[in-house]
C-alpha cells in the first residue's frame, strides 16, 4: 500500500514514529499532501523531536530550548503547588545543568514550527548581538586613568577581565529567569488585574539561582537556611561543588554584567528614547546607590524574556524597537512612579530579597561569603 493512500488521520500520526526534528522537516517537505497532514502535529510532539536534536540545532543545549519553553512551563507551574514543586526539583541537575528542566518541559510544554522559525530569527537578531554586548563587558579597555562618558575605568572592569564565561549561556540564563518568573512582576505593575493570580515563591526562584547558575561563591552546602542550602546531587556530587574552569563561574558573570555601567547604559538609552522619567540617573553612579524605583525599573526591563532583549539589540533599528516597546515602557514607568512604597522584602540566608522576582538580589543572596558592600 502506498503511503499517500492512507487517510489524513493516519498520516498526521507519523511524527510519533520519527526520531528527531530533522526527520520531521524532511518528511513534511516531501510533498504538499504530507505537509498539510503534518501541519496538524501537536506542539508537544514537535518539542519532543526538537529535544532529540537539541545539541545539533538548538545550541547551546539545553539552555536554548529551555528558554524557548520557559514561559509555558512557568504558567504550568503556577497551576498548583504540586506543579511548582516539580519545577523546583527539576532545577536540581540530573546529568547536566537544566537537563531536568528540559525533561519537564518535554512532558508539559510544546513548540510550533512557526515558533521555531521565530526563535531561529531571534538567534541572529537578539541572542547573538546581545551576547556580543555581554562579551564587551569583559574586554580590557585602555588605561586613561579615569572613566569618561559613563565608561568604566580599567580598575572598574578588572573584576571582569579574567572571565571566560560563555556569554550566550549568561544571556539565556537571563532569558529563562525572565520567562519563568517575569510574569509575577504584574503584581506590581498591574496590581488590580493580578491580585488573585498565583505566583511562584521565593524558594522556587532560589532553587533556580542555586542549581542553574553555578559559581565559585555558591558553596553553601552546610548552611541551615533552606533558601540557600545546596544538596549534593548531579554536578554537585556528595562532597560539594568545585569548579575546574573559570568559564563555569556564572554567578560572577551575572553580577558583573548587572553591575556594569556599560550594560546599564544600553537600557538607559532605550528608556530615554521612549520618554520614560525613570531613566534619569548618573552614568557613574554605583548600582547600590540608585533609589528603589530605578532598581525596580531596571529589574522590570531585564525580566521581559527573549523578546525583551530586542530593546538593546544593535541589529534592530531604534525606530523599530520603540514601535514594539515604547508604549509598554511608558506604561511600566508610570506604574512604578505611582508606587507609594518599595515592594516588601523577605529574608534569604543572611540577606533579604524582594518578594517579587529580582535576579540580581537573588544571585547576591546565594553567596555564602562576606561580600563587599557594592553587592548588597
Amino acid at each position: 500500500m502506498a503511503l499517500l493512500s492512507l487517510p489524513d488521520e493516519l498520516l498526521s500520526s507519523l511524527p510519533g514514529y520519527l526520531d528527531d526534528i530533522e526527520d520531521f522537516v524532511n518528511l513534511s517537505s516531501t510533498c504538499s499532501r504530507l505537509r498539510s497532514a503534518l501541519d496538524r502535529t501537536l506542539p508537544t510532539e514537535i518539542l519532543r523531536l526538537a529535544a532529540a536534536q537539541a545539541t545539533t540545532f538548538f545550541r547551546p543545549s539545553p539552555w536554548f530550548l529551555v528558554a524557548a519553553t520557559a514561559r509555558e512551563l512557568g504558567d504550568w507551574a503556577r497551576q498548583s503547588d504540586a506543579n511548582e514543586n516539580a519545577l523546583a526539583l527539576a532545577f536540581r541537575p540530573h546529568r547536566h545543568t537544566l537537563d531536568g528542566v528540559l525533561d519537564l518541559a518535554v512532558q508539559h510544554c510544546g513548540l510550533t514550527m512557526q515558533r521555531i522559525r521565530e526563535l531561529h530569527k531571534m538567534r541572529y537578531d537578539v541572542m547573538g548581538p546581545v551576547a556580543d554586548r555581554i562579551d564587551e563587558l569583559y574586554a580590557p579597555i585602555a588605561d586613561t586613568g579615569r572613566a569618561e562618558d559613563g565608561e568604566e575605568s580599567p580598575d572598574d572592569v578588572s573584576r571582569y577581565g579574567n572571565l571566560s564565561t560563555d556569554s550566550e549561556e549568561v544571556f539565556l540564563l537571563y532569558v529563562i529567569y525572565g520567562e519563568l518568573f517575569g510574569p509575577d512582576l504584574h503584581a506590581v505593575l498591574r496590581p488590580d488585574a493580578s491580585a488573585t493570580a498565583r505566583r511562584l515563591s521565593v524558594l522556587t526562584r532560589m532553587e533556580y539561582v542555586k542549581y542553574c547558575c553555578p559559581g565559585w561563591f555558591v558553596t553553601v552546602f552546610e548552611r541551615p537556611d533552606p533558601e540557600i542550602r545546596i544538596l549534593g546531587s548531579g554536578q554537585w556530587g556528595d562532597g560539594g561543588y568545585t569548579l575546574s574552569n573559570p568559564r563555569d563561574n556564572v554567578v560572577w558573570a551575572l553580577l558583573c554584567t548587572q553591575q556594569s555601567r556599560r550594560w546599564r547604559r544600553h537600557w538607559q538609552s532605550i528608556s530615554k528614547a521612549a520618554g520614560c522619567d525613570l531613566t534619569v540617573w548618573d552614568d557613574l553612579q554605583e548600582y547600590q546607590a540608585l533609589d528603589w524605583r530605578r532598581k525596580l525599573w531596571l529589574n522590570v526591563l531585564l525580566l521581559q524574556g527573549f523578546e525583551g532583549f530586542e530593546m538593546i539589540s544593535p541589529v534592530i533599528s531604534e525606530d523599530e524597537r520603540l514601535r514594539r516597546w515604547g508604549p509598554r515602557l511608558r506604561e511600566w514607568s508610570t506604574a512604578i512612579a505611582s508606587l507609594e512604597a518599595e515592594p516588601p522584602r523577605t529574608p534569604v540566608g543572611r540577606k533579604t530579597v524582594p518578594v517579587i522576582p529580582c535576579f540580581l538580589a537573588e544571585v547576591t543572596a546565594s553567596f555564602d561569603l562576606h561580600t563587599p558592600p557594592r553587592w548588597s
